[in-house]
């Protein structure tokens, strides 16, 4: 696979997602998780920059994880429904999905991509 990452809690240095794709091209933000017939348990789509998102054409609920630029998480919108809207915090600079309660992150924890080799 290319490029894949895992994320990591930056504080603990654990791993919170096996799997982790980057969308940070304009193509790729724009078709982020839109017509995937499912997602794991170990997934997430990290969108930046992203200030919100929509669920249009999707096919699962995810949980929405606010980031600012620091890579700290500042805030959540739980099971958000395919096609539905979720408008971020003030201070968001990117936007973290992952499968509806495949798992959690509590608010504060600053995140980390880390190439799957490391």
């Amino acid at each position: 696979m290319k490029n894949q990452q895992t994320l990591i809690d930056k504080e603990s240095r654990k791993s919170i997602l096996s799997h982790l794709e980057i969308a940070n091209s304009f193509w790729q933000r724009f078709a982020g998780l839109m017509f995937r017939k499912k997602l794991p348990p170990q997934f997430g789509l990290w969108i930046l920059p992203c200030k919100s998102i929509h669920t249009l054409w999707m096919r699962v609920a995810i949980d929405v994880y606010f980031v600012d630029r620091q890579n700290k998480v500042i805030g959540l919108q739980e099971n958000v429904k395919p096609w539905r809207f979720a408008v971020a915090p003030k201070g968001t600079y990117s936007v973290l999905e992952t499968l509806a309660g495949s798992i959690q992150i509590p608010i504060g924890t600053y995140l980390e991509a880390s190439s799957a080799e490391n």
